[in-house]
């Protein structure tokens, strides 16, 4: 469970917070994160956070949220 209570989340900023809480938890759930040397674990621990943040965001049904992590998710796969 993620506190997000103390935050505006239609504000660009709260998101944001938010968002990196829930990345947070996606790691501790999904850890501990490999060493970078073990591709294969990077590989699932990836998978995992990702898939725990997607899920985590789609349950939230907060749009300003949804559109920083869908922004940020475009520049990763970008390379930016």
């Amino acid at each position: 469970m993620v506190a997000y209570s103390d935050l505006n989340v239609n504000s660009p900023n709260g998101a944001k917070v938010l968002l990196a809480r829930l990345e947070a938890a996606a790691k501790r759930v999904c850890g501990p994160e490999p060493m970078p040397l073990n591709l294969n674990a990077g590989g699932r621990f990836k998978r995992c956070t990702r898939q725990a943040v997607d899920e985590a965001v789609a349950g939230l049904h907060q749009p300003q949220v949804a559109a920083v992590y869908t922004g940020r998710r475009l520049r990763l796969a970008q390379g930016d």
